[in-house]
């Protein structure tokens, strides 16, 4: 039987976006946030690691989505697309290239997003917060 540990990913971005603007579109810009990487048991400490996200137009239905990881090694750049479903209302498809596609979800202001790589299960939550 294989055990998947589930870790939970949220990344919270300090926006100071147009909150008239649908998402993804309210996203498009630079955004300095936090990735806090919580245990599947919730009592460890998080880790907290500094970003920075970097959201861009392409084409009709496809952004830049770009996420640099500020780690203790050095920088981690993850530079993926977000692909609009245009059937589907709120589903977005995110393309890490090499045909890996990551179904998510916009509910309730936020993206949610799981997969799993070797053996361990992500739960992705993006969300954002104005800034003070």
């Amino acid at each position: 039987m294989r055990i998947l540990l589930l870790s939970i990913l949220l990344l919270t971005l300090a926006l100071n976006a147009n909150a008239q603007k649908p998402f993804p579109e309210n996203y498009i810009g630079k955004w300095k946030g936090q990735l806090d990487i919580l245990s599947k048991d919730g009592l460890s400490t998080p880790d907290t690691i500094n970003v920075l996200f970097e959201v861009a137009p392409l084409s009709k239905n496809t952004l830049q989505w770009r996420t640099t990881y500020n780690t203790k090694t050095g920088p981690i750049i993850k530079d993926y697309k977000l692909i609009i479903d245009t059937l589907v209302k709120g589903h977005y498809v995110i393309d890490e290239g090499d045909s890996i596609m990551l179904d998510s979800y916009y509910i309730g202001q936020k993206l949610y997003c799981t997969f799993e790589v070797e053996g361990q299960l992500f739960f992705l939550l993006m969300r954002s917060k104005p800034t003070r």
